[in-house]
């Protein structure tokens, strides 16, 4: 494969791609030239070595929350026609503790609020209903234990 486009990331870090694999992905594209600039890239060099990276392998990447968001900002600066992030963030409620704030961290690193407040109030509801099924499950617990204290007491009250 012919890396015929140097690619320079925010002014972090310059990639050798080719021209034509980007442009099959992405709306944006370098015509005519050889160099192609991206000033204040959301994700920075880590994200467009994500995007080349899914471009190179046909299309597939592995998808995570660690990398969600930064593929996911990438996608939407790029224009790519195909953005298999969207489809990933339903599984938000699936997720543990750790991965639903290391995607906040990340929402607060990259993202304009206005642009992108649908994926956070989808994460912030992810949290809320977990903050919530543990509550209750706080809840039920402390209920099961006053009612096996009372069934114990009725028990032996019949004893007595």
């Amino acid at each position: 494969m012919v890396s015929n486009l140097h690619v320079d990331v925010s002014g972090q870090e310059t990639f050798s791609v080719s021209m034509k694999i980007l442009a099959s992905i992405s709306g944006k594209s370098a015509t005519e030239s050889l160099k192609l600039i991206f000033q204040d890239f959301p994700s920075g060099a880590e994200g467009f070595e994500l995007i080349v990276r899914f471009c190179y392998n046909r299309g597939r990447i592995d998808i995570a929350p660690w990398n969600v968001m930064l593929l996911h900002s990438a996608a939407l600066y790029l224009e790519i026609k195909e953005d298999q992030t969207t489809k990933y963030f339903q599984s938000v409620p699936l997720w543990t503790w750790s991965e639903l704030l290391h995607c906040l961290r990340q929402c607060q690193e990259l993202l304009s609020p206005v642009k992108y407040s649908g994926l956070v109030q989808e994460i912030l509801n992810a949290v809320v209903d977990k903050i919530s099924s543990e509550y209750i499950g706080c809840i039920l617990h402390y209920l099961q234990m006053k009612m096996n204290r009372l069934w114990w007491r009725v028990m032996n009250a019949e004893k007595i």
